[in-house]
């Protein structure tokens, strides 16, 4: 005679979980070696692109209310900033932010 449904079942769970946790280990295993030292790096940083990528935009630009205003390199060498000292800088800036928050 068979063994009952429910039996069947709860060997089936006992089988998946136990391979859940064999899998987890040796993934833990594999993130300790050398060569995937960058894994531990990665965190959410690599998350945000993955799902970007996968799902498109979580706000379409139009309807989002952040802006991010970058001065990176290249703004230092635009005018009004290039050949300016950076102690200098607080007019220009705040002309910037004005701008920004005239801009809504």
């Amino acid at each position: 005679m068979p063994p009952p449904k429910a039996t069947r079942r709860r060997r089936l769970w006992r089988r998946r979980l136990g391979f859940a946790a064999l899998l987890g280990a040796l993934l833990t295993a594999l993130s300790s070696l050398p060569p995937l030292a960058f894994l531990d790096r990665l965190g959410i940083d690599g998350l945000i692109p993955a799902r970007h990528a996968l799902f498109g935009p979580l706000f379409p630009p139009t309807a989002s209310d952040v802006v991010v205003v970058a001065i990176d390199e290249q703004t230092y060498h635009t005018p009004p900033f290039a050949q300016t000292p950076k102690v200098a800088w607080t007019t220009a800036l705040g002309d910037i932010l004005g701008a920004v928050t005239d801009a809504g």
